[in-house]
């Protein structure tokens, strides 16, 4: 995960003091679990999935973070509905074969009020961006991340991370973070009976190309 990246995670989650039980997404034990970032360390009811087979791992702070082997597209018989307070995940969705399907279920274990953050490579305008290749003018063209661990399916938009990725959800904030972007959404799950409020304008943040 790029420094900026996971910076940004632990930022959002000082900003929205997240609390537990911790579901992370794809986790590995180490310093690349976002889990294992200095907010979250000594908290517990950590929790992080894989379809490999992970150990529990200390972060030195005594509280372990628990991994289960699990596939994201379905996570009932690990997980009940409304078991967490917080569902994080980064640059794993576009890996994901049916993305939708873990979006669903990230969604069904969030508690009422839960926050997500999920982030995937995406794509977005760039009015900076003139190059001709083959002979063709790529002024409407875009950046995104090539093709990296296998497989590797999808790309995002901002719009889709709106209509499809938070549907049904609050949207806090989605920023566009780095010239080849990672698009990173917010967005709390709403208590029984309450309406999602109309989205939030995203932003992009500049960055260094990354």
């Amino acid at each position: 995960m790029h420094p900026r990246i996971y910076k940004h995670y632990l930022s959002l989650a000082e900003k929205y003091q997240m609390k537990g039980p911790f579901l992370e997404i794809g986790a590995s034990p180490g310093p690349n679990s976002i889990l294992a970032g200095s907010y979250f360390q000594g908290k517990p009811g950590r929790v992080g999935i894989n379809l490999s087979d992970k150990e529990m791992s200390d972060d030195g702070s005594g509280h372990k973070i628990e991994f289960v082997r699990a596939n994201s597209n379905d996570m009932r018989n690990e997980f009940a509905d409304n078991s967490f307070g917080t569902v994080l995940s980064n640059a794993v969705i576009e890996h994901d074969k049916y993305f939708w399907r873990s979006i669903e279920e990230i969604k069904r274990v969030l508690t009422p009020g839960g926050i997500m953050a999920i982030g995937a490579p995406g794509y977005i305008a760039q009015k900076h961006l003139k190059k001709v290749v083959l002979g063709e003018d790529l002024d409407h063209a875009t950046v995104t991340y090539n093709v990296h661990v296998q497989p590797d399916y999808w790309r995002f938009s901002v719009k889709a991370f709106k209509d499809v990725i938070c549907e049904g959800m609050e949207i806090l904030e989605i920023h566009a973070l780095m010239r080849v972007p990672i698009i990173v959404a917010v967005a709390k799950k709403p208590l029984p009976g309450e309406v999602p409020p109309p989205r939030v304008r995203a932003s992009r943040r500049k960055a260094a190309a990354a």
